[in-house]
């Protein structure tokens, strides 16, 4: 088991007692330090995936993913494999869809406030909660993507359901005949 560490300092001000300013302060560095301390797990998980692979690194790339700790710079390694197919590892281990910027649970937000508020205010309540500008063509655009994979997912197992009872169907002909 790795531990990965971060230190949070606050530096109060003895003129402002305000519960509301001290609060403030308090979340502003908490959400500094879960964006390191993310950042640092997710270097520690890559550097493990990497060790010992028959991967060749190509480059070292970044990319922007809306978390509940605010925009994360996320750096990782694309690589390629022995049938020259390039990917990236990390993206693949933590199960984050190419072209996606946000966090699966930025995306359960986004959809739990879409599905109840129009696009527009629930951008508005999504960004108050992150403390980020959020547009909302954007939390237009992840919901839909995330409704289209559920309709596919619903189709096929529809799809199952009904191959499964022509089977049957075929098998009580059989039994009859």
């Amino acid at each position: 088991m790795t531990t990965v560490e971060t230190t949070v300092t606050i530096s109060i001000n003895q003129n402002c007692t305000s519960f509301e300013n001290i609060e403030q302060q308090i979340q502003e560095q908490l959400k500094i330090a879960g964006n390191e301390l993310l950042q640092k797990v997710i270097q520690v998980h890559e550097e493990a995936l990497l060790k010992g692979k028959q991967y060749q690194k190509c480059k070292y790339r970044g990319r922007y993913i809306l978390t509940r700790f605010g925009w994360l710079r996320l750096h990782r390694w694309q690589v390629r494999d022995a049938q020259r197919n390039y990917f990236f590892p990390l993206d693949k281990q933590l199960e984050l869809p190419s072209r996606q910027n946000v966090s699966p649970w930025v995306l359960q937000q986004s959809i739990a406030l879409a599905t109840r508020l129009p696009y527009r205010q629930a951008t508005y309540l999504l960004g108050s909660f992150l403390e980020e500008d959020v547009d909302h063509r954007s939390l237009y655009r992840w919901v839909q993507k995330a409704g289209a994979k559920i309709i596919t997912e619903e189709d096929q197992l529809q799809q199952e359901v009904f191959q499964r009872w022509l089977r049957l169907l075929g098998q009580q002909n059989a039994v009859y005949k």
